[in-house]
């Protein structure tokens, strides 16, 4: 896989809308990539699953905001 493959495959698990032929490929790619670049796109994934969490706890918030208002 290509950096950029791999970057946006995350990006889709971390959001739970990969296909399941992305996530084959993906495991494919695992399974001959070297160790250490498989761990920096481990980083990576982190990194990204974080800022997901974050952007739904904003979302959230903002909800909590609207129906304290409508209150």
């Amino acid at each position: 896989m290509k950096p950029s493959e791999i970057s946006s495959f995350l990006e889709k698990y971390a959001a739970g809308i990969n296909t399941l032929a992305e996530h084959q490929e993906f495991i494919n790619w695992i399974k001959t990539a070297p160790i250490d670049e498989v761990g920096r796109w481990g980083d990576e994934y982190d990194a990204i699953s974080r800022q997901i969490k974050l952007s739904e706890n904003h979302v959230d918030a903002d909800l909590v905001m609207q129906v304290e208002r409508a209150l």
